[in-house]
C-alpha cells in the first residue's frame, strides 16, 4: 500500500492506513470508521487528530504508539499555522485513506449493480 506524504515545517512525513489502522481507530474512540470514510463523511477535530496519528505510526518509522496522540495534535496546530488553514492536512488524510482498502471494500459492499 502506498503512503501519502504530507510536509509540516518543513519535514516530510508517510501516512498510510492499513486494515490494523481502522481497528485501531475503533477501539481507541469505541465507534465504527462508517461515519469518517465516504462522500457523507464528518470528521470532528479528535477524529482528525486520531486519523493523523494513527497514519503516522503505520506510515512514518519515526511514530509509534507509545509517541502519543498528542504529537499529532501538535502536528496539526503547526500545519493550521504553516497554510492557515485545515484544507491541506485534511485533503492529505482524505488521499491516504483513499489509498487504502477500505473505501473499495466500502464502495463494494454498497453495490446494488453486483447483487443481480
Amino acid at each position: 500500500m502506498k503512503a501519502t506524504i504530507i510536509t509540516v515545517n518543513d519535514k516530510n512525513y508517510k501516512i498510510r492506513f492499513p486494515i490494523n489502522a481502522y481497528a485501531d481507530y475503533e477501539e481507541m474512540c469505541r465507534k465504527s470508521i462508517d461515519h469518517i470514510v465516504g462522500e457523507n463523511a464528518e470528521v470532528s477535530i479528535s477524529d482528525l487528530r486520531r486519523l493523523l496519528f494513527l497514519g503516522l505510526c503505520y506510515g512514518s518509522d519515526d511514530f509509534e504508539f507509545a509517541t502519543g496522540i498528542k504529537v499529532a495534535g501538535d502536528m496539526i496546530d503547526a500545519s493550521i499555522k504553516e497554510h492557515e488553514d485545515l484544507q491541506y492536512l485534511t485533503s492529505k488524510v482524505d488521499e491516504a485513506i483513499k489509498a487504502s482498502a477500505l473505501p473499495i471494500m466500502a464502495a463494494g459492499a454498497n453495490d446494488d449493480s453486483k447483487k443481480k
